[in-house]
Parts: structure tokens; sequence; C-alpha cells
């Protein structure tokens, strides 16, 4: 935040205290320390898991149980379908559904993982969710949803006009009677052949690929063991792989790449059944062999590098135009572009856009018979193109983005920070569980967010980096019920040799009066809460600062670096009481316990300990790991800390002990950060789904 001048200072500060979380600029750049590597005299050598050292902070172990009570918001939206009359959505949490002219989606069941695809039944009765994992979970949608298959070793999933669900993997195919799972029929592959790409027709036939012979095949089943099998030649060498397949009507065609040029690339379009080609057409350096598709009208569109090119049923160039951005992904009559922007052909075969998209598209899907258009962009909007609208119907229910941080106000609302800039507020638990505001950073990723002891008053840090020596780092003041920004400090992109990563840490001293804040110049800034006043700049580290604690009587700063120590300074006369050794890479996580003379802190290792802030001595480690980096919690009365651990458990340990008090599952990805609430009885996870959790601890 650059230079500071000093002025006067409130005298009386006492009682209170705040949480905070990462960003998703930490998880990607972390890896290598910003300023070199830093000598440490000694370091704190750790007990075994779960002891105590010089005694230590005088709490009671409890046992205790954690039962989730709210999720906050629903999740991000990853994929769609549509038929038409219904539209289905998977998000990083929940399958949502909304049917006919009712604007409502309801949710039919928690995601199995992480949606790879999502197909919706003709008759709009059935959803199958295809896993990365390679799991599919086949449901009704009626009013009390039920579970009908589970599978495993799946590729890909697709409905038939029947309703029938063709089911692929590696070694086969499967037709899978959608109203009990039962498998109706099978074909097997050649044990030295692999499945690849695979499309089912208008007819309902099947056409898949095998890999693993002299060269690519086409099989073309429709039932039993008898199937037609084709070589495909691609014109291009002999280990050529199918890397696309798409059918019209009674065509198929298949892009294959050259195993020795991966930049050589071409469409062989086969009538379906035969055993030779019709025609083919070479694809244009530099273009994604999965990008090119059929128009509704049977011509092939294929993208190269100057735009795309129209070719008719007989294999004949006859348009070639420009577009705006590169091609990604041609559907139906519909052209993505790489922008988020989507094109659509019209009665004169003319490309006009139908949405001008400012996000990349991360899922579409055509019902060609209904013509109707369901897309998802990277940020989770979901749009709804009819057959005859001009422009999409937005959604954005689903919109949200990884959370780095959250925090709870004294009177129990709860505010989200996220990657996209947007800070979500909640009402108390029991309301709606959706955010009643929004705020908006224009700036972008928000690293961390705080509520003032009153919580009349919102402080947020963004941590976002503009070029190679440019950072936005602005903390930001909000009304604590929402509303416009009040003010701000620092930020403006300065020009400064800082890092490529660094961390925005803000918190509110417990009475309210001031703000301290991190930035990437390595720097720590006191700030007045009430004016935006910049008070005092501490030196802070040689490297990133990642994070700051306030002691409960406001006295005494602690902040920890990537320079692998840890820091204490005095609030009133702004002196460096201790500069202390850390662990390797420095404290990730510091949150003060009540007592005043420790902090619990959780390194880039996961280790979880407390350490006494006068000595920087151990006093005691725990149990288990959390995420390198999730933050961690301190309940207000001391008894409980709470982070986020392996894949996307929420953990809970005894201050006292350092035993593992429950591990809790309900979120779709990794915990990046916790609060608890004032009355320690409940607390919240924030995850990189976009949600949060709001849990309740019994003892």
């Amino acid at each position: 935040m650059g230079m500071v001048h000093a002025i006067e200072r409130p005298s009386s500060r006492k009682n209170g205290g705040r949480r905070l979380g990462p960003s998703l600029v930490a998880a990607a750049l972390f890896a290598t320390s910003c300023a070199g590597s830093t000598e440490v005299a000694t370091t704190p050598t750790s007990p075994a898991a779960g002891t105590e050292v010089d005694g230590g902070s005088q709490v009671v172990a409890t046992q205790a149980s954690v039962q989730r009570e709210t999720r906050l918001g629903q999740g991000r939206a990853i994929a769609a379908a549509s038929n038409g009359e219904q539209i289905v959505v998977a998000t990083t949490t929940d399958i949502f559904i909304r049917s006919g002219d009712s604007s409502a989606f309801r949710s039919i069941a928690l995601a199995r993982g992480s949606t790879r695809a999502i197909e919706l039944s003709p008759t709009g009765d059935r959803v199958a969710q295809v896993t990365d994992a390679g799991e599919l979970a086949l449901w009704t949608t009626e009013s009390e949803p039920s579970l009908v298959a589970d599978l495993t070793a799946v590729s890909t999933a697709e409905f038939r006009a029947d309703g029938s669900l063709v089911v692929t993997g590696s070694s086969g195919v499967r037709v899978v009677d959608a109203d009990d799972g039962s498998v109706l029929d099978e074909w097997i592959a050649p044990a030295d052949r692999t499945v690849g790409p695979v499309a089912v027709a208008d007819d309902g036939r099947v056409l898949l690929t095998l890999a693993g012979g002299p060269m690519p095949e086409v099989v073309t089943w429709n039932g039993g063991q008898d199937a037609v099998v084709a070589s495909i030649a691609s014109g291009i060498d002999d280990d050529a792989a199918v890397a696309h397949l798409v059918t019209s009507g009674e065509r198929v065609a298949f892009g294959l790449v050259s195993a020795l040029d991966p930049e050589q690339g071409r469409v062989v379009v086969f009538e379906i059944g035969a055993s030779d080609p019709s025609w083919s057409v070479a694809i244009g350096t530099g273009v994604r062999v999965d990008s090119w598709g059929f128009a509704s009208d049977g011509r092939l569109v294929i993208p190269d590098s100057a735009g795309i090119r129209v070719v008719d049923v007989a294999g004949v160039e006859v348009v070639s135009t420009s577009v705006p951005a590169p091609v990604v992904q041609v559907v139906n009559d519909l052209v993505v572009l790489a922008d988020g922007s989507i094109m659509r052909f019209d009665e004169r075969q003319e490309l006009v856009e139908v949405h001008a998209g400012n996000r990349p598209v991360a899922d579409i899907d055509v019902d060609a018979a209904r013509r109707a258009t369901v897309f998802v962009d990277a940020s989770g909007r979901v749009g709804f193109i009819g057959p005859d609208a001009t422009e999409p119907e937005i959604i954005e229910e689903f919109q949200s983005a990884p959370i780095n941080d959250v925090a709870v106000s004294a009177d129990g609302s709860v505010a989200t920070a996220s990657t996209d800039g947007v800070v979500g507020l909640f009402e108390a638990p029991g309301e709606t569980g959706v955010d009643v505001q929004r705020l908006v950073h224009e700036e972008g990723n928000v690293d961390s967010v705080a509520f003032s002891a009153d919580g009349t008053e919102i402080v947020t840090g963004v941590a976002q980096r503009r070029a190679a020596t440019s950072f936005d780092d602005t903390v930001s003041f909000w009304p604590g019920d929402g509303g416009e920004r009040r003010r701000e400090v620092g930020g403006e992109a300065e020009d400064v040799a800082g890092c490529s990563f660094f961390t925005n840490r803000v918190r509110y001293a417990h009475d309210g009066s001031f703000v301290v804040a991190t930035s990437h110049d390595f720097t720590v800034t006191v700030i007045d809460a009430r004016s935006g006043d910049v008070l005092h700049t501490f030196p802070g580290h040689s490297n990133t600062v990642l994070d700051v604690a306030i002691s409960p009587d406001d006295s005494t700063l602690v902040t920890s670096g990537d320079d692998s120590t840890m820091k204490v300074w005095d609030l009133e006369t702004f002196e460096l009481i201790a500069d202390l050794p850390a662990t390797m890479g420095g404290y990730w996580s510091l949150s003060y316990l009540p007592d005043g003379k420790s902090v619990v802190a959780g390194d880039l290792s996961g280790n979880v300990s407390v350490i006494d802030v006068a000595t920087g001595s151990l006093v005691r480690t725990f149990e288990g790991t959390k995420l390198r980096l999730a933050r961690t919690a301190v309940s207000p009365d001391g008894r409980y800390v709470a982070s986020g651990a392996e894949g996307s458990v929420v953990r809970l340990w005894s201050t006292a002990t350092g035993e593992i008090v429950s591990d809790s599952t309900g979120h779709g990805a990794a915990v990046s950060s916790v609060a608890f609430f004032a009355d320690s009885r409940r607390f919240v996870s924030a995850s990189q789904d976009g949600t949060a959790i709001i849990w309740n601890l019994t003892s």
C-alpha cells in the first residue's frame, strides 16, 4: 500500500475478534518462495501429535458431535441439459431441475463427485449424472426423487428417443432400462480394442469407435453381438486417433488427429453402417480437432484460423466467413466462440450473435428435435435459448466462484469472499440460505472479509495481480447490511516490485477502532476504521505476509511470513517485540487463543499447533493435518479449532488435547476457510465449490 504518514491513534481498544481465508492465486503460485530462500537459525521442533509442551492454555476438553444445519448457496453450475420443456443443472453440490413454466429450480439429489456430464431423458422423468471418476447415477425427477441405478466404469451416457439409456465404458456399451436400471442389452469390444468416442444416431443405433488395431475402426451397433465394423482410413497416418464423433441424420463424421503431428487433423464422413467413407476434408492447422460439427441442415461447419468453413453434404466448400474470436465448438446451428459469445445460423444461413458472453462457455447441450439450447459459462451462469428466442434467458442463481474466506457477525450474519470479486451476505441461519446482498469488487479476487465487532461494517481485502510488477490490494469498507462502498485504502495497481503471489488479509480490532491489512509489498498496514486513514505501516517481512492476528485486548499483533518467521508487534508503540522462527515456509494461518499468550498456527505442510507468542516455542501439536491452504479458526470460548482437511472434510479439534473431535462432510470441493459464531456452538465452513455450510456443535 505504499508509504504512510503517522496520525493520532484512538487510545482505547478492547474485546472482540474475526477470521479469514485463502486465495486461488495462492493455490496456483505458492510452491516457490517469492523473494528467494531465507535462512532461519532455529525452527520449532514438533513433538508427537496431540501432546502438550510447557503447560498451555487452560481450556477443558469436551466430547462433541457436529451436525449440518444450513447450506448457504446452491453451488456453481458445471453442466446442464434440456429437452425443451425442462432444464436440469448439475452444480458443485446438487442436481437441480426446473419443469414446465416454473421459474423455480428444485434439488433432486446431491451430486456424486465432480460432474463430467448430465443427461435428461426425452420425457424429463429421468436424469443421469456421469462423474469424472467414471460413476453414473440415474435418478427419477418426481416430487420425491429416487435412485434408479448406480453404475461404475462409465465414460459416457446418452438417452435414446425410446427413453432407454446408452452407457459406454472402455470395454463396451450397455443399454440400460431407465425404469428399473436393469441392463437390456450389451456389446463387448474385442479384448485388444478400447472404446473411444461414442454417439447415438437419430434412429437409436449406437456408433462407437475402437482404438488398438492397425487403424481406427467404427462400430455400428443395433443390439445383440452382431455389429458392422469398418476401418477409418484417416488420410493422415495409420496411427491417427479419433478425437471427435458427431452424427447427423444418416451420416456420421469422425475427427481424426495425427499421432505424428498433433497439428494435423481431418474429418471423415460415412453413411451410417457403410464400410467406406463418403468424403473427407482437412482441418486447418492450429484448430481443435473437436471444435467442428454439423448444422441442422446437414452441412459441416469447420473452424479454421481465420473463421469458419461450411462444407455441403457432398463435401464441397460453399461458405467461408470470419468470426470475431476463435471457435471452440459447433453444435447444431450454434457456433461457440472462445470469448463466450454464441452465434447462430439464421434462415439466410448467415451467422448472427445470440449471446454476447464475457466468460467462456463450459458446457452446452442442444435438443435438436425441439431446437432448445442450454449452456453454462465458467462462472456458473446458465443460459437457455428457446426455439424462437433471439437472446438467451440468463439464470444467475447458480453463479458462484471458489470461496476464499468466510466471516460471521455478532448477530449471526455470514459473509463470503470469492475469487470472482463478489462478497455474498447471508441472513442469520434459519432464513432462505440465499445471499441477500452481493458486494461486487471490480478489482477482482477478494482474499478476505471481516465484520466489525458490532456488525455495522464490513472490511474486505482484494488480492489481484495486474501485471508482472503491478498489483491491486485494495482494502474496502462497506455497510454491515450491504450497500455502496464507503471508503477504500491502497489498491490502484501500484507498480511496485513485489511478489507473483501475495495475500490481502484483513482483521478488525476487537473494539472496532482499527483494521490491520497485509500488502503485496510485504508490509502490514494499520488503518483507522472510521476515517480510512493509515495510522502506521509495519515493515513486515522479507517475503509475502501470510496471515495476521490481533490479541484479544488489541495490544499486540502477530504476523507470519513466507520468510519462515513469526513477528510480534506492539500496537501502542508500533515497536517490534519479538522476531521468532516459524516452520519452513511460515504459518499460513494464525488465530489467537482467548488467553492472549498463544496462537493456533497452521503451516504449509498441514500441521496445526499452539505456539507461545513470547518465545515462539511449541505448546501443543494437533492430531492429523489440515489442507495446506486451509485457514484455521478458534471458537470464542477457546475449546475448539476448525479447519478444512483432506478431500472436502471439515475437521474439528479439541484445543485442550489436540485430538480430532469430528470429521464432517458435505462440501463438493476443498474447504478453504472456517469461522465460529459468537456462541461457540455453531461454525461455518466455506469451500471452493462456491458454498458455505453452517454446522451445529453439540457437547
